[in-house]
């Protein structure tokens, strides 16, 4: 089990390297049960509430500093807390961890020199114990947002689905089945697969030997970014 490991880990370092206190505790607790590109969300009550084994370990570890990361919905989302009750994550993590001066805040990563948008929850506790420091002090300054062009502009030109630069292994070309290519080939900066006129360059699948367009979709996907903004998030697949 996770915690065992956890646990585990730190006592190692006290016995045998003399450590008293962890600094900082980082958890970033699954967040399909939130998030917006979860279309089936409605019933993930038990997933969201893992989201109490970190404030458990945190309780248990007692570092100087925690920091969570999660969707934007995270804190107001439900969960099961320990005493059995429902609550919104937010409540659950102040009434279990009351010896923490804690922050949240909802920040897009793009401000924070990250090339990409991505709005996530960030909360930071600091022990009450540690008068010289608060979670406040420990949020980032914002940065000028980098564009696409400046990120990615200087790259070598991949033209071959599943090409990889020989001089770059992290640098490739997806490869996408035909179907797929046909959504997305012909769009412009900032247009999507789902504003296409023709059914069979919509998202969809074959069913019955007809066209079911997809109906769950996200406004970011299939979309071809804009060369002078941050870009859009990447979806995992």
């Amino acid at each position: 089990e996770v915690k065992t490991k956890v646990f585990d880990e730190i006592d190692f370092w006290k016995k045998n390297e003399g450590l008293k206190d962890v600094d900082i505790l980082i958890a970033t607790p699954p967040c399909q049960g939130m998030s917006v590109a979860n279309h089936h969300k409605k019933n993930e009550l038990k997933r969201n509430s893992l989201v109490v084994e970190s404030i458990i370990i945190t309780k248990k570890v007692n570092p100087k500093i925690f920091v969570f990361e999660n969707v934007r919905a995270f804190l107001k989302t439900g969960c099961t807390d320990v005493d059995g009750v429902v609550k919104p994550i937010g409540e659950t993590i102040e009434s279990n961890l009351t010896n923490y001066n804690i922050h949240s805040e909802i920040i897009n990563f793009k401000e924070y020199g990250c090339p990409s948008q991505r709005t996530r929850t960030i909360i930071i506790g600091t022990r009450k114990d540690l008068k010289d420091i608060s979670p406040l002090e420990l949020m980032l300054s914002k940065e000028k947002e980098k564009i696409l062009r400046k990120t990615i502009g200087s790259l070598k030109p991949l033209k071959v689905m599943g090409e990889i630069d020989p001089e770059d292994i992290y640098h490739s070309h997806r490869s996408y089945p035909e179907r797929m290519t046909k959504w997305i080939e012909n769009l412009k900066e900032g247009e999507s697969a789902f504003d296409n006129t023709n059914l069979e360059q919509i998202p969809h699948v074959i069913k019955n030997k007809k066209i079911v367009t997809n109906q769950n979709k996200n406004g970011d996907k299939y979309k071809r970014c804009y060369w002078d903004m941050p870009m859009f998030c990447i979806h995992t697949r």
